[in-house]
């Protein structure tokens, strides 16, 4: 999930996105990670503002995209929300949002759901499934739970030690030996 979202260099071999090498630098660029991390802040500091700091990392983003980024995440009414008001869940949802501002077509989302209750973590998965279906931006889900990969995913990929030793199915890979 690192050496796709950029934050961690690739020591040896080559990254191809969409048929073409690509650097770890170019490629944070197009991917977006959404990580396991606490979302850090400065005192005073609105969804609204985060987000427009943030925006910085890109470049010249618009008023519009920091707002499509909140809307896709499900914080737009709470643009102007301090985020030491927000609950845990809305300050998952911008660490999700912030992913969305470099408009990406890949979104990397690491064990976003652990520890969570159950209502919270569908609210959390529905976002990512309305990602993925009206907006197409692929979902890759690292978990370690079988029960939100076989109800959630499509195709999965099994590592061991840094090495894939499964691409199947989800109810194969709990059903074949």
């Amino acid at each position: 999930a690192k050496l796709l979202s950029g934050s961690l260099p690739a020591e040896s071999g080559n990254i191809y996105w969409r048929g073409r090498e690509i650097s770890t630098e170019d490629l944070s660029k197009e991917v977006g990670y959404v990580s396991k991390c606490v979302l850090e802040y400065d005192k005073g500091d609105t969804v609204y503002s985060y987000m427009e700091k943030y925006a910085e990392k890109y470049g010249d983003k618009e008023s519009d995209d920091i707002e499509q980024a909140l809307e896709k995440a499900g914080l737009l009414i709470f643009k102007d929300c301090p985020l030491e008001r927000l609950s845990a869940i809305s300050k998952q949802k911008m660490l999700i949002a912030q992913a969305l501002l470099p408009s990406p077509q890949l979104l990397v989302v690491e064990e976003l759901t652990a520890g969570y209750d159950f209502v919270h973590f569908r609210e959390i998965m529905r976002i990512l499934y309305r990602l993925n279906k009206k907006y197409q931006v692929a979902v890759i889900l690292t978990t370690h739970d079988i029960e939100v990969m076989l109800e959630y995913t499509r195709r999965t990929l099994v590592l061991l030690e840094g090495k894939l030793v499964a691409d199947a199915l989800p109810i194969d890979i709990v059903t074949i030996p």
